[in-house]
């Protein structure tokens, strides 16, 4: 990378600009032909050190992807590469043509003759960057161009991409690159493949065949069948269609491996008797956002990567008339600009959420406080509606909000119906009485992600679990290694903290496995029609819930098999990856979370259900409490959500803001004393669940917090992390058990 002043960029247009990044359309003054080209320019926060070189390894991406495939045809090309104080500038050959979503905005669709043609024609670009060991993630019209010199159609947009083939699991992104409609079920949960990439291209196929958008032609049924409405009218080959059927099935082991199948199942079609017509129907399509959602230390991640870039007028294609010559020769050159606006995006007015947060209001301790609180509170939640109908609503709703402040009064009990946030200030007095959670132990062997970690129950020996399938016993003082064993597929999901010398996992091959760790060997395997994303498992009932796509399972442990006893359907509407699971002490209630925010709630016994809407983005963790009564989940959205689990309703304090980037892990003490959170930042939270008080904050971790741990007398905790670390903290003072 070069260390200099981007004064040979002229700036011809601004296309983006976020909180840390701008998209120029620019002018190369030292190129032969002074040509066009794509300037991205990164802008750190200089007062966020910490995040600066891995904002700065985000923003590489692209240029490491390119430079990597080297000159193609159908790529666009990486021009230079190249730093300056505070700023880092990426400049990427500009592609003149018009988008597949512009294409199907003036009205565009296509034959089966010109599906083919498409698909022959961007599936050697795929099987090119995957024999890199390159994921693209984000195939969509928006990043499908059509070169307007020579209509050759051009893959843009690698800043989403992954490394199938992992150098470092620390230095591979886990950000969870999402765009509605286009992106498979298997990278919801976190997990690319190559038929990720055929999913999303099949996908962008069948939307210019059937004119229209896949949230109105995908449907799921009961046992996760993918649906296409109206491919089953359209004038084509039954193995065509078949084709295209294959390359969008919701369960990744039932596509195609690779692009190179594909081009093999095209060529066995008759080809013969297809011709091309010319077709053109007005057709307004929206465009289709793509939305990242958060993994380690990725918040900055949103802005870098393109998260809410507006590509339906396109970067590569700018709805731009020609500059004049009067317009480049006054066009700036580059000096980076001193502010950039972050676009806005409007949400509606939830009025339940709405109502809870004016409730906070009345927790201020006088009433003046609590007029001030709601009048400035309102402002930012309510949206423009004529001044009349704005007065009289809001005298309705702060009337009846005072209402609960004589039949709701706010007690300090445990059973508030305040949903203020527990305590985050603690005055000087009680802090030195709170025990403090203190490192005592660090380890690192690898550079997997810790999967599960689990205390015996002496505290003396702490098991712990990694993706990468090595299964490990550690001292509960020090850490070091006393066995170590290795499973022999990548472990999706595991649980080990229900019983000592037992471990049940989930396999990327779709197995379910349970091993006898006394005896060091694997007992049972099954294989199952689906992966599984999440797993629970109660040993001493012998019974194992898993969640897979859209589907909760339950599964008994018999001598000689494991059978399935249960199955329940998460959503009728949404087929999502369960990515959390489980089970009350007494085995009678089962809860779930999945990628889309909602979390379900099964009673076995009466098989009562309920679907339960809070959270605005994906549940990571659940856990229930010691009682078997309250529901802990935690989001994406920064919050840990709590449930009753018989009322199947919000508790009485529903709303607790982690403050850790979003929550990815919850752990509660045997003892109903504490309660963890661990987020995207590598910051740990602790609370004392009875008084509402934060403990203590961790930041020893700077990577996103996988799993936690409390041993059973609530005196240590242990924390893992997406980058293979693994620390013990232990409280000075020891806690008390009322």
């Amino acid at each position: 990378m070069s260390n200099r002043m981007p004064d040979r960029y002229k700036i011809i247009q601004t296309f983006s600009s976020g909180a840390f990044s701008t998209t120029y359309f620019a002018q190369d003054l030292q190129s032969p032909d002074e040509l066009y080209c794509i300037l991205k320019q990164f802008k750190p926060p200089v007062d966020h050190p910490e995040l600066f070189s891995h904002a700065k390894e985000l923003f590489e991406r692209e240029a490491i992807t390119l430079r990597q495939i080297g000159k193609h045809n159908q790529i666009p090309q990486i021009l230079d590469y190249f730093e300056t104080e505070h700023n880092i500038f990426l400049a990427r050959e500009y592609i003149a043509g018009e988008t597949l979503r512009e294409a199907r905005n003036r009205g565009e669709y296509w034959n089966e003759a010109e599906a083919i043609a498409f698909l022959f024609a961007l599936l050697p670009v795929l099987k090119l960057i995957h024999q890199h060991g390159i994921i693209h993630r984000d195939i969509k019209p928006e990043n499908i161009i059509r070169r307007t010199s020579d209509q050759t159609l051009c893959l843009i947009d690698f800043g989403a991409v992954k490394y199938s083939v992992q150098i470092s699991q620390a230095k591979t992104s886990p950000t969870i690159i999402h765009s509605f409609g286009y992106t498979p079920p298997e990278q919801l949960a976190g997990f690319s493949e190559e038929s990720s990439d055929l999913y999303a291209l099949g996908i962008t196929c069948i939307e210019m065949l059937i004119r229209a958008s896949p949230a109105s032609f995908i449907q799921a049924t009961k046992g996760g069948k993918r649906i296409i409405q109206g491919l089953e009218t359209l004038d084509m080959q039954d193995d065509f269609r078949a084709l295209l059927e294959r390359m969008v099935c919701l369960d990744p082991c039932q596509r195609h491996a690779s692009a190179q199948q594909v081009i093999d199942a095209l060529t066995r079609l008759d080809l013969t008797t297809l011709n091309v017509e010319a077709a053109s129907s007005p057709l307004p399509v929206s465009y289709t956002p793509t939305v990242t959602i958060v993994s380690p230390q990725e918040q900055l991640g949103q802005q870098l990567e393109g998260s809410y870039t507006p590509t339906h007028w396109g970067l590569d294609s700018p709805n731009l008339p020609a500059p004049t010559a009067q317009e480049l020769a006054t066009a700036s050159v580059l000096h980076p600009p001193s502010q950039t606006i972050k676009p806005e995006r409007s949400t509606p007015l939830d009025s339940n959420q709405l109502f809870l947060e004016l409730s906070h209001c009345l927790t201020d301790q006088t009433l003046a406080s609590q007029i001030k609180s709601i009048a400035l509170h309102l402002p930012t939640k309510l949206p423009k509606f004529p001044s009349k109908w704005l007065i009289a609503s809001v005298g309705l709703l702060i009337g009846s909000v005072f209402m609960l402040r004589f039949i709701y009064p706010t007690p300090d009990s445990y059973t508030s119906r305040s949903t203020t946030p527990i305590a985050l200030e603690i005055s000087r007095d009680e802090e030195q009485t709170l025990p403090k959670f203190t490192a005592i132990a660090t380890a690192q062997d690898q550079s997997s992600m810790i999967k599960c970690i689990s205390f015996s129950a002496d505290s003396q020996t702490l098991l712990a679990v990694n993706e990468a399938g090595l299964i490990e016993h550690r001292s509960g003082q020090n850490l070091s290694t006393q066995m170590s064993l290795n499973t022999a597929r990548k472990i999706l999901s595991v649980d080990c903290a229900n019983h000592p010398d037992t471990l049940a996992l989930a396999t990327d091959d779709g197995a379910i496995e349970i091993w006898d760790l006394a005896q060091r060997q694997r007992v049972q395997r099954i294989l199952t029609d689906q992966l599984t994303w999440s797993l629970t498992y109660k040993g001493d009932r012998l019974l194992l819930a898993t969640g897979g796509l859209n589907f909760i399972s339950l599964w008994k442990l018999l001598p000689s098999t494991i059978k399935q006893i249960q199955q329940f359907e998460f959503s009728p509407q949404q087929v999502e990856p369960i990515q959390t699971i489980a089970i009350s002490p007494d085995s009678s209630i089962v809860a779930a979370g999945n990628t889309a925010g909602k979390v379900k709630i099964v009673h076995r016994d009466t098989s009562q259900m309920q679907l339960l809407e809070g959270h605005t983005k994906a549940v990571n963790a659940v856990a229930i409490d010691v009682s078997g009564t309250l529901l802990l989940t935690g989001s994406d959205d920064d919050t840990i959500r709590i449930w009753n689990l018989y009322a199947l309703q919000p508790h009485l304090r529903p709303l607790i803001q982690a403050d850790v980037g979003g929550v990815t892990a919850i752990a509660t003490s045997s003892n109903g004393q504490w309660m963890a959170a661990g987020g995207v930042f590598g910051k740990v939270n602790v609370w004392n669940w009875k008084t509402h008080q934060l403990v203590t904050t961790l930041t020893e971790h700077t990577a996103e917090i996988t799993t936690l741990a409390f041993s059973s007398d609530g005196t240590r905790l242990a924390v893992g992390d997406r980058h293979g670390r693994i620390t013990i903290y232990t409280s000075q003072v020891a806690p008390s058990i009322d």
